[in-house]
């Protein structure tokens, strides 16, 4: 007979067999880590590249806006230029014609057809200068339209 007892043999092997399971868990537990880990890694890099794209994005639509700010500042400065430089003309054209309207009466027929004749001429030029300005506003209220249509929604 042996030296050691069959409840002493089993109970070796249960150990054994305990051993060994908790080694193979041990080693599943490493690889799910390891796997883990890469997987960390993985997302970390693509977060990283996520933000880096957001970033560039966000920096490209700041670019867009601060263009679009200048340039509607530089609409508003022209706009009042033209103003200021339309209330020039305006006031120079009353005093010429209150200038007119007072010395109606002192001048000859002769001299009022040729004041007519003139003011026929200088009317034309303001419709061809209000024309040209339509057409100026026209093409301000489209280049509105293109900037807001490439707006980013």
């Amino acid at each position: 007979m042996s030296l050691i007892p069959i409840w002493a043999k089993a109970l070796i092997v249960a150990a054994l067999l305990a051993a060994l399971a908790w080694g193979v868990h041990l080693y599943n537990q490493s690889i799910r880590d390891t796997q883990r880990a890469l997987d960390v890694a993985e997302y970390n890099v693509k977060l990283v590249q996520a933000e880096e794209k957001a970033r560039a994005k966000e920096s490209q639509w700041q670019a867009q806006i601060k263009g679009a700010q200048d340039e509607a500042q530089k609409l508003r400065n022209d706009k009042e230029l033209a103003d200021k430089s339309n209330r020039v003309v305006v006031g120079r054209l009353r005093e010429q014609l209150a200038n007119i309207s007072n010395s109606l009466s002192s001048t000859s027929i002769t001299a009022c057809r040729a004041r007519a004749s003139t003011l026929t001429i200088v009317f034309e030029q303001c419709v061809q200068r209000y024309s040209d300005m339509g057409k100026y506003a026209q093409g301000q209220y489209v280049d509105s339209v293109t900037c807001q249509a490439a707006w980013p929604k």
